[in-house]
């Protein structure tokens, strides 16, 4: 969208310097809009030809505060440190269970 003939002819000089600011801001907009789309169309393939990686869970472009960005990162990392804290659990507790199973033999074995 242009502007107009009669705008142009008959109108205020600035007019037309303010839809030439507008014009070049939609064609900022444009070009980072299909970066974007670039960037997950490459996304999209690295997953698809790497074995190891794989594509992102999150938006890669987000319009958050820095506040906002802080928390959800902070979010994020108290879930890996709680997933970490739980395997870490149920692992020391299936390796007290073997070592209880272990010792049970011997236990039977001195009492006979």
């Amino acid at each position: 969208m242009g502007m107009p003939a009669e705008e142009f002819w008959h109108g205020d000089p600035e007019l037309a310097h303010g839809y030439r600011e507008a014009w070049k801001m939609r064609m900022q907009s444009a070009y980072k809009a299909e970066w974007r789309q670039g960037r997950y169309v490459l996304e999209a393939m690295a997953a698809m030809l790497a074995k190891d990686y794989s594509y992102p869970e999150e938006p890669l472009f987000t319009m958050e505060s820095p506040e906002e960005a802080e928390a959800r990162r902070a979010e994020q990392a108290m879930r890996r440190m709680k997933e970490a804290f739980l395997a870490r659990v149920e692992k020391l507790a299936g390796e007290r269970k073997d070592q209880e199973a272990a010792e049970c033999p011997q236990r039977q074995q001195s009492t006979d």
